[in-house]
């Protein structure tokens, strides 16, 4: 039977005192109800593991949108500001994302045709190829634009 420790990093360890290491022959089990039971195990582990994940990512869902709360009230909602504290930096940085007139729309699409640029058009406007269009200089047409977010990056230090 697999059973699942979480304290944010999964730790996996057989309860019924089999486990060997990856260098040893292990014998998997003949009898159907013994297979049977140690695959449904394994599910329910992996069913606990997906579970903690999902709690954890939730957490740090949560926990970002209290710190951006934090750098608004701060006054440090600017693009370049960091700060770093327990191993983790955090930094104000800003992202392109493609803007359009809805209105406008068939004139983008055709524009993007005429140009040979119909990798742009997706479902949805793929805002990095229209940011590396504006950052070479590429004239975009009406209704099309380039607006900045600020959002914060993380990563372990």
């Amino acid at each position: 039977m697999l059973r699942i420790v979480s304290d944010f990093r999964l730790t996996w360890f057989v309860a019924r005192g089999n486990f060997t290491p990856m260098t040893q022959q292990v014998q998997p089990p003949t009898d159907e109800a013994a297979l049977f039971a140690e695959y449904r195990a394994a599910l329910d582990a992996e069913s606990e593991a997906n579970a903690a994940k999902s709690r954890a990512a939730k957490a740090v869902e949560e926990i970002e949108y209290r710190i951006r709360d934090l750098f608004e009230k701060t006054g440090r909602w600017e693009k370049g500001v960091s700060a770093k504290a327990s191993g983790v930096t955090v930094s104000v940085v800003e992202k392109a994302r493609a803007t359009y007139d809805p209105a406008k729309w068939p004139d983008v699409f055709k524009w993007a045709a005429a140009n040979d640029l119909t990798f742009l058009i997706q479902r949805r406007l793929s805002d990095k190829a229209v940011a590396e269009l504006v950052e070479n200089g590429k004239a975009l047409p009406e209704g099309l634009g380039i607006e900045y977010i600020k959002q914060l990056a993380f990563r372990r230090s």
